[in-house]
């Protein structure tokens, strides 16, 4: 089936999908689209967010239904940790990623003004 996103700026656009595919993968095929993070999205449907690990299905979405697609800001922390949950159980992951976040913070509070130019020429290059 085809469904309509709508973005929050008004455009919308149409994504193939089957009713039996999760949200996640339906995610994944807006990122391709749009490229837009997965972990950026937020989206609604009939007042719900909905969550990566339901189907469409479940949530009764239909050809004829339109779904609204959000960004949300993703702080560094919550990106470590969860790359980490897939070695680490939630508790542990959380500790380790707040001392990554701090760590990461002090690092970069050290940073000379060379060292920031260089950085940036750096990423200018990779581009």
């Amino acid at each position: 089936m085809q469904i309509k996103i709508k973005e929050i700026n008004g455009d919308e656009f149409l994504i193939q999908i089957e009713p039996t595919e999760t949200v996640a993968a339906l995610k994944s095929k807006i990122e391709i689209e749009k490229k837009i993070s997965t972990m950026e999205m937020k989206l609604l449907f009939s007042g719900k967010v909905l969550q990566d690990d339901k189907t469409l299905d479940d949530y009764k979405v239909s050809e004829t239904s339109k779904i609204m697609l959000t960004r949300v800001k993703v702080d560094l922390k919550s990106l470590v940790q969860k790359v980490l949950t897939k070695y680490y159980d939630s508790e542990k992951a959380a500790s380790i990623a707040t001392l990554v976040v701090a760590n990461m913070k002090k690092r970069v509070q050290e940073y000379s003004l060379d060292d920031v130019e260089r950085l940036a020429e750096s990423w200018n290059q990779t581009r």
